[in-house]
């Protein structure tokens, strides 16, 4: 298995638009991909509200590529999220 990190830091004041972006578009888009064992989606404590971390485990290497494409050490990002966010950061990790 497959574990994809996935992390964004949101422009301030941008916090209630990028929820949406996540619960609305992000988030059931993801939980429809083959090959998607779980995601834990969550937002920093008070003190970092501004910081979103999707954590996704996938069967396999090949199946979370089908959901990136080729370029599957960047992000997927969705129409409007790119003017949301300051930065993100992907991290991939095979499990043992």
């Amino acid at each position: 298995m497959l574990i994809r990190i996935f992390r964004a830091s949101v422009r301030p004041g941008a916090e209630a638009d990028y929820d949406r972006i996540l619960r609305e578009v992000a988030i059931p888009a993801l939980q429809k991909q083959p090959g998607l064992v779980s995601l834990h989606v969550g937002h920093g404590l008070p003190s970092s509200l501004d910081e979103y971390v999707m954590v996704s485990v996938w069967k396999d290497f090949e199946a979370m590529k089908a959901w990136t494409g080729d370029d599957w050490w960047h992000a997927v990002v969705f129409p409007g999220e790119a003017r949301l966010v300051v930065e993100f950061h992907v991290d991939h990790f095979e499990t043992f």
